[in-house]
């Protein structure tokens, strides 16, 4: 435990974060609060800075995501298109590995590797 944590308890203890974050700033402590799950996709902070964005999926409809939490100036994060179904791209990676078609066929047969949605 840090020699601080006991003194920030007792300064901010028995406020509500909200509160304790807003008493914060206004004594010049850069302070963001730690958000719940339940509240990560509906943060007004996380969605204007980027950090959730929406994405239109294909199967699925209109989805919010997680977005870049860090910016690099000269390569910029974009998100062209959604992330792939499960086993989308399976029997490419298999066939990129080296394995025939016939041995790829085989293992989709069984329903092991799915074929490309």
């Amino acid at each position: 435990m840090s020699a601080t944590t006991p003194a920030a308890r007792a300064a901010l203890g028995a406020d509500g974060r909200d509160e304790a974050v807003a008493r914060l700033a206004a004594a010049g402590v850069p302070a963001a609060p730690c958000v719940c799950f339940d509240e990560v996709f509906t943060d007004t902070h996380l969605v204007a800075n980027g950090c959730i964005v929406d994405q239109e999926d294909p199967t699925l409809g209109p989805l919010r995501v997680g977005g870049p939490f860090i910016r690099f100036g000269a390569t910029p994060i974009v998100y062209r298109h959604p992330a792939p179904r499960l086993g989308a791209h399976g029997p490419e990676i298999l066939r990129e590995a080296g394995w025939d078609d016939a041995r790829i066929e085989a293992l989709v047969d069984a329903g092991v590797v799915k074929r490309g949605a």
